[in-house]
């Protein structure tokens, strides 16, 4: 029974992709301080709120993100997409609460394919235990976060 080549197209082309990304720009020794089921991060400072809401903000600045919405009072902000590389953007949103010792930001991450992809999709949120774009998004985004100055630094799964 023979099929025609063309059904195949498909799947090669999603394996292909999936198969050309990886998490290569963590260096190793972050990538093992990472569990598997690693959804968020949390940076902690001694700093005030506010201030360190400005410190953050400044930090992803620096670090070439634009800003796509900002609400200090409310300590939330969100990036505009930035490209990570293999055609995959990363988009942060980043809340900043008081603690009894200062603050802490919760980063949370999106990931979205370029438009130089074959097809489109809605933005995934970044997650280590994944793999391919989800996992290099996550990647990136636990680099970004270990520029921003702290004090401490927590990966959470929910």
């Amino acid at each position: 029974m023979s099929r025609p080549q063309g059904a195949f197209i498909p799947l090669c082309v999603a394996l292909s992709v999936s198969a050309c990304v990886s998490a290569s720009t963590v260096p190793p020794e972050l990538a093992r301080t990472i569990p598997s089921n690693a959804r968020a991060i949390r940076l902690f400072s001694d700093q005030p709120t506010a201030e360190y809401y400005r410190t953050v903000y400044r930090s992803l600045v620096a670090q070439g993100f634009g800003i796509a919405q900002e609400n200090p009072q409310m300590g939330t902000l969100s990036t505009q997409t930035k490209d990570i590389g293999q055609n995959t953007l990363l988009k942060l949103t980043v809340y900043v609460q008081d603690t009894t010792d200062g603050a802490v930001a919760t980063l949370r991450g999106q990931w979205e394919v370029t438009a130089e992809m074959l097809f489109t999709g809605g933005a995934s949120e970044a997650r280590w235990g994944a793999a391919g774009r989800s996992k290099r998004a996550f990647g990136e985004m636990a680099v970004i976060a270990n520029e921003v100055p702290h004090t401490r630094i927590e990966y959470i799964s929910r």
